[in-house]
């Protein structure tokens, strides 16, 4: 596993370095949780669809924790066009998990293995890849746009304003080149580049997808106890 790495807080003002002390101790956590194996054995020997929970559910945890790790480091050096980029895909990430996490409750509470087992599976091999959606139609995967606007009314309103902020400075348009790091002094026409040049705004725009990890936290516990859930609905079902 990677070694734990944390957001550097010094130097930022009390609200923003409270909100990224609080962050690094839940990112402590989830990096923590991360195992290098999930064995059949136990429940996931009584249950294939707990196996298959639980390894969708640790391809989730390991994605979300070396994002938030790549936007700590790349926010530590200074290079907040990385960090933004990081920072977007952490954002897509949690909205994914939580989508799947409200799916996969209602299949359960409706004792629905089948759409359980039918989520899992498209969510593991999940691909826009043409060539293999042609023999394999079930991998389709749901644009993420669509997830964001669901997130958005559901969960965390404001979702998807903040994802255009942050794509706005992802693509290399006005905003994500010129904008970020250029001044005009119209007096003279002379242009100044700077690293830092938008530093502040940046910075304010990555903190609300490095915030979403206390929602991903709670989610991995509640994904925990839907793995207990449906692998013993399974066994009661069909017995192994």
């Amino acid at each position: 596993m990677a070694p734990d790495i944390q957001f550097r807080v010094e130097g930022l003002e009390p609200k923003q370095r409270g909100a990224l002390t609080t962050a690094n101790e839940v990112l402590a956590r989830l990096s923590a949780r991360r195992r290098g194996q999930v064995r059949v054995e136990g429940l996931f020997a009584r249950s294939k669809l707990a196996w298959k929970l639980a390894i969708l559910q640790e391809s989730f945890l390991q994605r979300a924790v070396m994002l938030a790790h790549g936007v700590a480091l790349t926010w530590n050096a200074g290079n907040l066009v990385t960090s933004i980029l990081a920072a977007r895909a952490l954002f897509e990430s949690v909205v994914l998990v939580e989508d799947c996490h409200g799916r996969i409750d209602a299949f359960l509470k409706a004792e629905d293995l089948g759409g359980i087992n039918q989520l899992l599976e498209n969510q593991t091999f999940a691909t826009r890849d043409a060539e293999w959606l042609a023999q394999h139609p079930e991998s389709q995967a749901i644009n993420i746009l669509t997830l964001i606007d669901k997130f958005d009314k559901r969960i965390f309103p404001g979702a998807r304003e903040h994802y255009d902020s942050l794509s706005e400075r992802c693509h290399p348009n006005s905003r994500g080149h010129f904008g970020m790091f250029a001044s005009l002094d119209r007096s003279s026409g002379t242009v100044t580049f700077s690293d830092d040049k938008s530093a502040k705004t940046d910075r304010i725009a990555i903190m609300p997808a490095v915030m979403l990890l206390r929602l991903l936290e709670r989610t991995m516990g509640s994904l925990d106890q839907a793995i207990s859930t449906a692998g013993e609905l399974q066994h009661r079902v069909n017995p192994v």
